[in-house]
């Protein structure tokens, strides 16, 4: 099976360590980064299959960063924030984010949200087995 690269960006230290240690036990490969700028710089090295973003960073926000985030790839994005007004999810969405969920949130909602993404995507694939016969 192949990897599966995740990038949380979140400034809150307890969430981001949560998230990432949630994903990693799901077999996820996990980078995570606490502000805009470095996500950023991630966004620019690396290829990742989803990202999970908040909107209130430190450095670029996390709608500057979507911005950013879509001029270079088509990656599947969930933005995880605290912003639970109409007016940041409807700028999220029109920024062609993939899903919104807001703080507080159960962790399984938010991995199935995430394997939801990764399915759509066609990263995230079932397999059937019979006996030698995998499809």
């Amino acid at each position: 099976m192949m990897e599966i690269r995740v990038l949380v960006v979140e400034d809150d230290t307890h969430i981001r360590e949560a998230v990432r240690a949630y994903l990693m036990d799901a077999g996820y490969v996990v980078d995570t980064c606490a502000d805009g700028n470095d996500a950023l710089e991630k966004f620019y090295d690396n290829i990742y299959h989803l990202v999970i973003l908040d909107i209130m960073l430190p450095g670029v926000n996390g709608h500057e960063l979507l911005k950013e985030l879509r001029r270079l790839h088509d990656t599947p994005v969930l933005m995880m924030t605290a912003l639970d007004d109409d007016a940041n999810e409807i700028k999220a969405f029109t920024n062609e984010a993939d899903d919104y969920v807001t703080k507080p949130f159960t962790i399984e909602i938010l991995l199935k949200r995430a394997e939801a993404l990764l399915r759509r995507s066609g990263v995230l694939k079932k397999e059937i087995c019979f006996g030698k016969l995998t499809l």
